[in-house]
């Protein structure tokens, strides 16, 4: 029976040792000293301008943290505070410790200089597992470290949100990429955050016509919370038949309906069927700097905007046409006889279908 005594009391100080903020726990009934608030202030103890634009999002932003205590105590002395520090949701360093108000009250109801803090412009900053103890009076030079008759104590496992002036962007993006099938009759699009704060979900756009005509091809719910990084696929096997360049974007939505877009990604595919084109482009090699389109299989026509894109070694021109006027044809020589000699693409797009040609001028 005294041996299980011995084992059971050596357990009860190996765990106050490891874990003392479970020891503090257990003993930290008194609760008369508090804190009401954490804020971050810049370097001067001034509060950061809202709509300032002297900072942009992810900017490392240098300024103090400051700490309201209250509660009903009058005879707090020789502050220890101790917290952890979360920064998007992931404990960012080291447990912080602090010896603060030595031989002198804790002020309370008006904020007080804690530390020198750094941090992103938008980071999401919480201080959990908020331990503090304190004197009963002020005879003592050092802070407090464990529980005693003139010590009492305060504890917050939960913690406090740093108040900030500003707000959190809704999503922060890590990785954003776009590549092609290694048949190149399919892409894959991959992404991932670093955080996300109600965030709905991403809409997929891809447009074949340029980057003016993006259309929703589909939707993924996103994570909603996460302070951790969030990857995300999405496989496009339904291209357009015949098609050779494809444009991809993302449409983030939070739940409140507003959104941002991703950049604009450009991937080089090849749908070709080997079937018979439904246009030709003539004469090849231009001639006179003339040069036409024609159609040639009508029944693959049905009325749809045809746009017409002129794309050389150092520029593009787009050319769109209502309606493709009888018989078919359309002249490209207004567009072509001021390009540079040597190879372009001339590409045609109608409804789902694009078509490319190669064309030579000398």
């Amino acid at each position: 029976m005294g041996k299980f005594i011995y084992i059971c009391f050596f357990l009860m100080v190996l765990v106050t040792l490891i874990l003392p903020m479970s020891s503090y726990a257990q003993n930290c009934s008194q609760n008369n000293l508090n804190i009401q608030n954490i804020e971050f202030k810049d370097s001067n103890g001034n509060p950061f301008d809202p709509n300032s634009e002297e900072h942009q999002e992810g900017d490392m932003v240098t300024g103090q943290i400051f700490v309201t205590f209250g509660g009903s105590s009058t005879n707090a002395y020789n502050l220890r505070i101790l917290y952890d520090v979360y920064r998007n949701g992931v404990m960012d360093g080291d447990r912080q410790e602090h010896c603060l108000f030595v031989k002198q009250s804790v002020p309370k109801g008006t904020p007080q200089f804690i530390t020198d803090f750094t941090l992103r412009w938008g980071d999401l900053i919480e201080f959990r597992n908020i331990f503090m103890r304190w004197f009963t009076n002020n005879g003592n030079e050092d802070c407090p470290t464990e529980a005693g008759s003139n010590a009492q104590c305060y504890s917050d496992p939960d913690g406090e949100v740093v108040n900030t002036p500003f707000i959190p962007l809704p999503v922060i993006w890590h990785d954003l990429s776009a590549e092609a099938g290694s048949d190149q009759t399919c892409v894959e699009i991959k992404w991932s955050t670093l955080k996300e704060w109600e965030s709905s979900h991403f809409e997929i756009e891809r447009s074949v016509q340029g980057i003016d005509r993006f259309e929703v091809i589909d939707k993924i719910p996103a994570a909603t919370y996460s302070f951790e990084v969030k990857s995300y696929q999405f496989r496009d096997d339904q291209l357009p038949p015949n098609t050779t360049r494809v444009y991809y974007r993302l449409k983030q939505v939070d739940l409140d309906g507003s959104f941002e877009y991703s950049k604009v990604m450009m991937v080089n595919v090849n749908t070709n069927t080997h079937e018979a084109q439904s246009w030709r482009a003539f004469p090849n090699p231009m001639l006179d700097d003339k040069l036409s389109v024609e159609l040639q299989n009508p029944s693959a026509y049905r009325g749809e905007e045809i746009y017409l894109r002129v794309i050389t070694s150092q520029t593009s021109y787009l050319h769109s046409i209502p309606i493709c006027p009888g018989p078919y044809n359309i002249d490209l020589s207004p567009i072509t006889k001021n390009i540079p000699t040597g190879l372009f693409l001339v590409e045609i797009s109608w409804g789902d279908r694009v078509e490319t040609f190669k064309i030579i001028k000398r």
